[in-house]
């Protein structure tokens, strides 16, 4: 009976432990600090497992898009094999309303590693994609999920400069003007540069020119010093 009663106890820890998350990607959206192995989730029909997006969205850590919608994070498993899988896939919510579209990941992870670690992976955002979520108009909400069906979401950030990069490769006439007035700002500054260099120069030029009279009025008065005492 003891032995029936450990065998079932034991197998229940087992599926208890496989209930949680055997790889995770940092940042993990709802998580402080470096990710535990209960800090992710199978990833069934809730893309975010069941962390609450709308809670955590603007208080998350998070990763910053580069001008191409392209950033990394990083991969860690909890088991080995294809449970601990550290390949993933990805799919964007551009606006924080639960709609994801499929991303792509340029540079994934171990399939089945032999032993836990860290790695980094890249995603990039979809062509387009202007993120939109959270308090700053600037976030966008992206799950993992990794081949051993685990995973969370990571907030992904877009800053002004890699929204108008992306304008303007589209060809918008905002974007390009928002360039234009940067360009002639930098040669604004570059000609204020050298006047200030040239005033430099004319100061310089003054002064040198203070000391030669300075230097020739000094003879005349030493010359009519010395007549007075020739003629003394």
């Amino acid at each position: 009976m003891f032995s029936k009663a450990f065998a079932v106890a034991a197998l229940a820890l087992t599926f208890t432990a496989q209930a949680y998350a055997h790889a995770t990607v940092s940042p993990v959206l709802g998580v402080n600090g470096a990710p535990k192995r209960s800090d992710a989730q199978r990833i069934r029909g809730a893309p975010c497992g069941n962390t609450n997006v709308a809670a955590n969205i603007d208080k998350a850590a998070s990763v910053n898009a580069a001008a191409d919608g392209s950033f990394t994070v990083t991969a860690t498993n909890f088991n080995r094999g294809r449970d601990g899988s550290r390949q993933f896939t990805m799919s964007v919510d551009a606006n924080g309303s639960g709609k994801f579209v499929a991303g792509k990941v340029t540079k994934n992870g171990v399939l089945a590693p032999t032993s836990n670690a860290s790695e980094q992976i890249t995603a990039v955002l979809p062509a387009g994609t202007k993120c939109t979520a959270g308090a700053g108009k600037n976030a966008c909400v992206v799950s993992f999920k990794s081949a051993g069906n685990f995973g969370n979401c990571v907030i992904v950030k877009q800053g002004g400069a890699a929204r108008r990069d992306e304008a303007i490769a589209a060809g918008t006439r905002a974007a390009r003007a928002a360039r234009r007035a940067e360009e002639v700002e930098a040669a604004v500054e570059v000609e204020d540069d050298l006047e200030d260099d040239l005033e430099e120069d004319d100061h310089e030029e003054d002064d040198f020119e203070d000391d030669h009279e300075e230097g020739d009025a000094e003879v005349i008065v030493k010359r009519s010093n010395i007549l007075s005492w020739i003629w003394a």
